[in-house]
């Protein structure tokens, strides 16, 4: 049943992907990445709003776990943000197989903070991943390196968010871990409205 599920995952991945760059693709306001993270974080905010009045009366507000998620749904949010600058000017066939590397920065960071350690067996099929992924991504015998460098530091900070919401959401209610990525997300869509322009990407982009 797991594998279904990841495949699915993929799948749903995906099509974001392709919507994504649909959404950044052109010189409009509202296509500016920072623009369509502030409308995604008001989406959040509003999400966020009818969870707190259930989550709170029955959960509380466990700051130690709140706090957190709530700078994870921050990091998140950046790491889209460079994705987005990338996915703006490079094809997606080139910006999308460098997630690929996510595992390797997800391996090291569970090790670390979870004291998680990889089999023999999950090693190899990660090289691979990765090797397929990167070779994807080269054209013309060519990476571009500011999208090589934004890249890799989108998918570290993409394993980053993995492993805090493993380590402070496990333990906890679900919907209390949600509650506080979506504020999270959304204190960073809404500090984004502070830049002119994104102000303006917003207004069109509604």
């Amino acid at each position: 049943m797991f594998i279904f599920i990841a495949f699915a995952a993929s799948g749903l991945c995906a099509i974001a992907n392709l919507l994504d760059r649909g959404l950044v693709h052109g010189e409009a306001e509202d296509s500016d990445p920072l623009s369509l993270l502030a409308i995604g974080g008001a989406l959040n905010i509003v999400m966020a709003a009818p969870l707190a009045l259930w989550v709170l009366p029955k959960y509380g507000l466990d700051l130690g776990v709140f706090v957190p998620l709530f700078l994870n749904g921050i990091v998140y949010c950046a790491a889209i943000w460079l994705y987005l600058v990338c996915l703006k000017t490079e094809d997606t066939s080139r910006v999308i197989p460098f997630f690929q590397i996510i595992p390797i920065f997800g391996i090291g960071l569970a090790y670390v903070r979870l004291n998680e350690l990889p089999v023999p067996a999950d090693l190899f099929g990660i090289v691979c991943l990765v090797l397929g992924g990167l070779a994807l991504s080269v054209k013309d015998g060519v990476v571009h390196g500011k999208l090589a460098v934004l890249m890799v530091l989108s998918s570290a900070l993409v394993a980053l968010n993995d492993v805090i919401f493993a380590e402070y959401g496990r333990g906890h209610a679900f919907s209390e871990a949600i509650l506080a990525d979506w504020v999270g997300k959304g204190f960073f869509g809404l500090t984004a409205l502070m830049v002119p322009r994104v102000r303006k990407g917003f207004v069109t982009g509604l």
